[in-house]
């Protein structure tokens, strides 16, 4: 088993490189899907392949929306247009959430 928490108090946006190269490393070799659990859009578009996105509260269905990157990424992908469509997409998802 594959697991990876990162504290509240430390974001991933946190992690010294040599940290990151580690664990995708050992993420490559296992062949293993990881389910992160996150409140920060960006790094689940960051981290991921594909989001799972509720649609409702309360939670009665998952939306399983693709990132269209490729596995070895930058932050620099972050502020490519599809990106932001995508981070902005998934944002007003989660606003309807909170203000009807």
């Amino acid at each position: 088993m594959l697991s990876c928490r990162i504290s509240p108090n430390y974001s991933w946006k946190q992690l010294e490189p040599r940290e990151s190269l580690i664990f995708i490393s050992k993420w490559r070799r296992s062949g293993r899907t990881i389910l992160f659990i996150t409140h920060d859009v960006e790094e689940a578009v960051f981290l991921s392949t594909s989001v799972l996105a509720v649609e409702s509260a309360p939670i009665h269905r998952l939306t399983e929306v693709s990132v269209p990157l490729e596995r070895d990424r930058t932050r620099q992908d972050l502020a490519k247009p599809e990106i932001i469509a995508l981070r902005e997409s998934l944002l007003d998802n989660l606003r309807k959430q909170v203000i009807p």
